[in-house]
């Protein structure tokens, strides 16, 4: 039996329903629902997902104001808000209650609405509706009412109009399960899979439904770590480059406001100072490199001003061999700037100091935004090309898949490999298996926000208890409760999208 592993829940679904395309769904109840950035529908467009409800009178998406919002009413009526202005209508669809159904909305060029249930096509008293569905940020519920009882999954949008053809193709069969959306011609703007992708873990409250469509096929994360005034992590290390004389930083950051801002740092002060990787606001600086080594401490000052709410990649390299020594500073896979002096030629001491992301030493240069996939490379000097390859046009790649050589150290800081251990966020170094320590990091700074993916959602009230092995045409698939890994097989707690190889086994 094949096991499908999504840190940190293993799905292990019934030999019989391996090939099927969707086994796994969401529970809801009252309070629980998805939320995500918001978006806006002009013209026509399909709004399908997967329901097996409870009860009626819910909604299905809607907006935080309650001015534009989806619900099935009851069992014969649909209601469908625009901009204050409610549409109630019986399409001839009959809805039920504790069964599987497909359901689909869809608006055409014409902006006649009609509903599908099933794979087939309700036409009664179709309403004209024009306007746009605007500022849509939720999934079960409108503007904290009329919340989704029930299970649901496969939840997509479309900017078009599917034809029956598509629909019935979404739909599926019993023998395949339910359609793969990403099969279409033209694949959906929004697509939560919700049980089948859900990152849930025992007792969160938190979990992430990434958006398949926009970025989760495409970009390695989904998710990033979101930092405010005195937030970091701490790597718990004596130094990653100390006593290296060839090494390289990549990550990936996006500031909220033009402060001077530190992505790492081991620099202390005095004579603990080690290495730098920031932003300073002051006049012609920048985006600042810095390395101690031969008892000098070597600037590169690039000058280069990153765009505020922007994803912006930066790779930082020293190299003791080209001119005798020289620090260069990669930015978005393009630009390149370098500063030459043979104290570089000399290693880094080691001054047992620990690493540290998103400040400066232990109390300056906070960083106020988001920081992702924070990578280093020992006894490597990265190249121009790849940088570029790093930078993979403005998506997260796979860091051990690259045509190099893979990091030596790799904090994702995403969905995959951070979780909350009850009092602290912390953040897995994937290539080590070595946990950095959140500062004043909370579930919260979770964020579906990662270079070349937008549109992820955020799970409100749920755990791994809500997470179903139930879905239409699939059954008895199991999932993981609180399984324990082999991190270190003491300290480290369990259910934490660490390492699954058990210790003493090849």
């Amino acid at each position: 039996m094949a096991t499908n592993y999504i840190a940190p829940t293993w799905r292990m679904p019934e030999n019989g329903n391996q090939s099927k395309s969707s086994n796994y769904s969401l529970n809801f109840i009252p309070n629980s629902y998805i939320s995500f950035p918001a978006f806006s529908l002009t013209g026509d467009f399909t709004v399908s997902f997967w329901i097996k409800p409870r009860a009626f009178a819910f909604a299905t998406i809607g907006d935080a104001i309650s001015s534009n919002w989806l619900r099935i009413q009851n069992s014969t009526r649909t209601d469908l808000d625009l901009a204050n202005t409610q549409t109630q209508w019986e399409s001839g669809a009959t809805f039920t209650l504790n069964e599987w159904q497909h359901v689909v909305l869809r608006r055409d060029a014409n902006n006649v609405c009609t509903i599908f249930r099933n794979g087939i096509h309700y036409t009664n008293n179709a309403p004209t509706k024009a306007g746009t569905f605007a500022n849509l940020d939720s999934f079960g519920k409108k503007s904290n009412a009329n919340y989704f009882n029930g299970q649901a999954a496969g939840v997509c949008v479309f900017d078009y109009a599917l034809s029956p053809g598509q629909v019935e193709t979404l739909y599926g069969d019993l023998t395949s399960g339910p359609g793969d959306p990403m099969a279409l011609p033209t694949p959906p703007i929004v697509y939560y899979e919700l049980g089948g992708n859900a990152n849930l873990t025992s007792g969160s409250t938190l979990p992430n439904f990434p958006n398949l469509s926009v970025g989760g096929e495409v970009a390695y994360s989904n998710y990033s770590v979101k930092f405010a005034t005195f937030d970091y992590f701490n790597l718990n290390n004596s130094g990653i480059m100390g006593g290296k004389n060839t090494y390289s930083i990549s990550a990936w950051f996006k500031l909220d406001q033009n402060a001077s801002s530190a992505i790492f740092s081991n620099w202390y002060g005095g004579t603990s100072v080690n290495y730098l990787l920031r932003y300073n606001t002051s006049s012609g600086l920048g985006i600042q490199w810095y390395v101690y080594s031969n008892n000098v401490s070597t600037r590169l000052d690039t000058g280069y001003i990153p765009t505020i709410g922007s994803w912006t990649h930066v790779v930082a390299v020293k190299d003791p061999i080209t001119s005798g020594g020289q620090i260069r500073v990669y930015i978005n896979g393009v630009s390149t700037f370098s500063s030459n002096s043979t104290n570089l030629s000399s290693p880094t001491p080691n001054k047992n100091q620990a690493d540290q992301i998103a400040v400066f030493s232990s109390g300056s240069n906070f960083v106020n935004g988001n920081v992702s996939n924070v990578a280093y490379w020992t006894d490597t000097a990265l190249t121009q090309p790849q940088a570029e390859e790093i930078y993979n046009n403005g998506k997260t790649v796979d860091l051990n898949n690259l045509t190099f050589t893979a990091p030596t150290n790799w904090l994702p800081l995403d969905e995959k490999s951070v979780y909350y251990n009850g009092s602290t966020l912390r953040a897995r170094d994937v290539i080590n298996n070595i946990d950095a320590s959140g500062i004043n990091l909370q579930e919260e700074n979770m964020v579906g926000d990662a270079p070349g993916s937008q549109t992820n959602g955020t799970g409100i009230n749920f755990d791994i208890t809500d997470l179903e092995g139930d879905m239409n045409g699939s059954s008895k698939n199991a999932y993981s409760i609180n399984m324990a890994d082999y991190g270190d097989g003491a300290t480290n707690p369990a259910n934490s999208g660490r390492s699954t190889e058990v210790p003493g086994n090849p």
